[in-house]
């Protein structure tokens, strides 16, 4: 049979025999079938030892390859500094994380890494001088009380450097027991080498941690205080180290007063106070901490409205760059100098204190850069500040950079005064609150600053503005307009212009 004859065979069997049930083959044919499927089955027997002749080598290059890589990595090159410092930037610069006992795994075990990789953080302990302990049950649920904080003992042991500077970070819940074990097995080991330290207690937890200072932590450069229930004990800190320059203090507590009362306490240091979280000190014991900073530089406080201090208290904070006050009532800025305030963030309950705000600036001489006010009343979308006082306190800082005011509403004249640059020549950012009259005027003056720049003004390179307006405006059509022109500002200029619904 010829070569032709075969292969029409072939595909008659194939084709046609072999997809359909209804073609049966003569005795002639299934005789050729027996010796094509004879054929067929060993050819597939010969691929299939090839295929695997050719995976096995493909193994052997690929294994010669990686050891080839391996041998020229350039990470060999590469000091030891500089894979620390790679390796601080892969962890995003966070603290180690020490787990409570039931995690089944460290979120920190190293895994699939290189050798020289693996060696390099296993030698380096400095690579782990910052670690965060988090032994708060959540959900309700605890671990033994006693395992969860000796494990996070042995860990420590593990991975921190036997010399050098310490960060630590410390949470735990629970009765004051076992408050009493984390300070002593947690903290105290370690209190000497301590430069960053924030401690979360249960209040009455804190009277074993006070008497660490200041003595035990001779170190100590930050320290944060995280009250996690109300302490009704009471304590008192007898002081602080000389080294100390940023204190934080948050918690709802009683005796939190008492906590930093003590005339024993050094304040001279401090450059960094932060306060505005602890809910429960009178004005009466803040004013004379305040009044001790004498090196304070930022300050974050809340004052209460039942308690504004003796009318005749002045304090003079002559360093003092940045601060942030949560008030309730505005006279409080009268008793305050500030010939270096370049930052001043202002929460009220109700309107801007213009007047109050202009009379400490005044009185200081000192260049504001940056105003923020936020107001936390429940149910006001919009404020309105006196214009008078408004005007004047613009007038009173033409250094002002960025003035942020997103409830505040910013009468028509003024946002002129500012498009011509009468007020705020300096101004980068605008944030203000719009009414249906401020609307077009708020883009006419951002467009007239934005040209200004453009056609070569020095001074006030406005960078951004927002405009917040109601929600009865949102479904009109002029406002929709509006927020168009707001994002064709943004492209010709290459800025921010943006007009914002309220939330």
């Amino acid at each position: 049979m010829s070569s032709d004859a075969d292969a029409r065979l072939l595909h008659h069997i194939e084709f046609k025999a072999g997809t359909s049930n209804a073609v049966i083959l003569s005795e002639s044919e299934a005789t050729a079938t027996k010796l094509f499927l004879s054929n067929a089955e060993r050819n597939f027997q010969l691929l299939e030892i090839r295929i695997v002749e050719l995976s096995r080598q493909r193994e052997q290059d690929a294994a010669q390859l990686k050891r080839l890589r391996t041998a020229v990595a350039p990470h060999k090159h590469l000091p030891n500094e500089l894979l620390s410092h790679i390796f601080l930037l892969s962890a995003e610069d966070k603290p180690s994380a020490i787990p409570l006992a039931s995690y089944p795994t460290p979120p920190w075990t190293l895994r699939h890494v290189c050798s020289r990789w693996r060696s390099l953080v296993l030698s380096d302990r400095d690579l782990w001088n910052s670690v965060a302990v988090n032994l708060v049950a959540y959900r309700g649920r605890r671990d033994n009380e006693t395992v969860d904080v000796e494990n996070a003992a042995r860990l420590l042991k593990l991975i921190l450097p036997q010399s050098g500077p310490l960060s630590i970070s410390m949470r735990i819940d629970g009765d004051y027991t076992r408050a009493e074990n984390a300070v002593r097995s947690l903290i105290r080991p370690y209190s000497s080498r301590a430069v960053n330290l924030s401690i979360g207690l249960p209040g009455e937890g804190f009277e074993y941690f006070y008497p660490l200072l200041p003595n035990h932590l001779g170190s100590l450069e930050s320290l944060e205080l995280d009250f996690l229930t109300p302490n009704d004990i009471g304590g008192r800190i007898r002081g602080f180290p000389s080294s100390l320059q940023t204190l934080t203090i948050s918690g709802d507590d009683y005796y939190s007063c008492d906590l930093i009362s003590s005339p024993g306490i050094n304040w001279d240091n401090i450059t960094d106070l932060d306060l505005s979280a602890l809910y429960s000190i009178s004005s009466s014991a803040l004013i004379p901490i305040l009044r001790r900073c004498k090196s304070l530089e930022v300050c974050a406080i809340l004052v209460h409205e039942r308690n504004r201090g003796p009318q005749n208290d002045h304090i003079t904070l002559s360093y003092l760059y940045s601060f942030n006050v949560d008030l309730h009532h505005s006279s409080f800025f009268d008793m305050f100098t500030l010939p270096s305030l370049s930052e001043l963030v202002v929460t009220t309950h109700s309107e801007l204190p213009a007047a109050e705000i202009t009379a400490m600036i005044r009185r200081s001489e000192c260049v504001l850069l940056d105003l923020s006010h936020h107001c936390t009343s429940t149910g006001r979308q919009e404020l309105q500040c006196d214009p008078d006082a408004l005007a004047a306190l613009l007038a009173a800082t033409p250094s002002l950079q960025t003035l942020d005011a997103q409830e505040t509403v910013i009468p028509k004249p003024i946002l002129e005064r500012i498009g011509n640059r009468e007020l705020l020549p300096d101004l980068e950012e605008l944030e203000c609150h719009l009414d249906a009259e401020t609307q077009v005027t708020f883009l006419d003056i951002v467009e007239r600053r934005l040209m200004g720049h453009s056609n070569g003004a020095s001074n006030g390179v406005l960078d951004g503005a927002l405009g917040i307006y109601p929600e009865e405006l949102h479904v009109t059509d002029d406002t929709q307009a509006l927020v168009h022109r707001a994002s064709r500002l943004s492209e010709v200029y290459d800025c921010s212009v943006r007009l914002l619904r309220s939330a």
